[in-house]
């Protein structure tokens, strides 16, 4: 009876410190959900331990009391191993790595496209310089979204008369890890570290001017591109369908990772803190009918940008940004005023 006793009265402190916990995550600002909505879940990883005690301890007892200690140790350890592989699948629902060797080989067969294999401490990372301007001319890095591949990109832009969005531009595009012919696996450390990797590779070419070299992010590649622009003296920076944080995607998909569940958003991406110390000019294209980022997301991302212009339009979905004249035209107006 004694060590029944001792059960309960650990329980009872456990089940405190989950509600304490709970409380305090569905009370505070995205910065501390991830702590504490990780106490959270490892209290109630402890409340499944000892649920699951408790079942051993009175499994040849009777009653309603092993009944309970039953039900609660399936309930939380159903809980605890939902929340696992949400934290582990759901991150591999964002990216989609893949490899397109039919627009690779028409971009090799094209003088004006040089193949890029960089060493970097990220890596071997591979993509495309697009020479679509003399040597010397400003460069857009584009980050792309998480279904696209350097290749058909670039060969995309040509085929429905789109580089004329970066008239007087040349344009880099390179894989993120396990695209293409980039090693690793995407993630958002290895986003991060990627992104910093291009930058700083295209930078000490003789070819190109450090002081004028723009970022360009569209859907995941956003992200990438804000923290770029937050880590490096960029010339503008272009996001199209940009997101504040990785729980706004997530949020997207299925709304509920808000409290304690924000603790299972594995890909953070927090754009808004990083467009804090973004300080060249920007532009934000967001569309009211975008049904994989929520415009209120990409409008937060450009309230944190201190020089910053943002373009809402309606009518067109995620995957139409590019189909737009509108967009168009507001990407070339823009880069053309910062080219000078």
């Amino acid at each position: 009876m004694k060590s029944n006793r001792v059960l309960i009265a650990v329980g009872a402190v456990l089940a405190a410190a989950l509600l304490a916990a709970l409380v305090a995550v569905a009370t505070s600002s995205d910065e501390l959900v991830g702590t504490l909505g990780l106490i959270a879940w490892w209290t109630a990883a402890a409340a499944v331990a000892l649920g699951f005690t408790v079942f051993l301890a009175l499994r040849k007892r009777g009653g309603a009391l092993k009944v309970a200690a039953t039900i609660v140790a399936a309930a939380m350890g159903a809980a605890v191993a939902f929340s696992a592989s949400v934290y582990v699948v759901a991150p591999s629902l964002l990216f989609y790595p893949h490899f397109d060797e039919e627009s690779f080989a028409q971009l090799q067969a094209q003088p004006q496209a040089e193949e890029l294999s960089l060493d970097t401490g990220a890596g071997r990372l591979s993509g495309w310089l697009l020479h679509n301007a003399p040597d010397g001319a400003p460069l857009v890095v584009y980050f792309y979204g998480n279904g696209q591949n350097a290749a058909p990109l670039l060969t995309g832009f040509q085929n429905n008369d789109r580089l004329g969005a970066f008239e007087g531009y040349n344009i880099a595009v390179l894989d993120y890890p396990g695209y293409g012919k980039t090693e690793g696996e995407p993630s958002e450390a290895s986003l991060k570290a990627f992104g910093l990797a291009v930058y700083d590779a295209l930078a000490e070419r003789d070819d190109v001017d450090p002081a004028r070299i723009s970022v360009f992010g569209y859907s995941i590649g956003t992200g990438v591109a804000t923290y770029v622009a937050s880590q490096r003296d960029v010339d503008s920076l272009v996001l199209m369908a940009p997101y504040a944080s990785g729980y706004d995607l997530y949020n997207s998909m299925l709304d509920v990772f808000h409290g304690p569940l924000g603790a299972l958003v594995a890909f953070r991406m927090e754009s808004a803190e990083f467009a804090r110390g973004v300080e060249a000019p920007s532009l934000v294209l967001t569309s009211a009918d975008d049904e994989m980022v929520p415009r209120a997301s990409s409008e937060r991302l450009a309230s944190a940008l201190s020089r910053c212009t943002l373009a809402t339009y309606e009518g067109f979905g995620h995957n139409e940004y590019w189909a737009s004249p509108e967009v168009r035209a507001a990407i070339t107006e823009f880069l053309a005023s910062e080219r000078g």
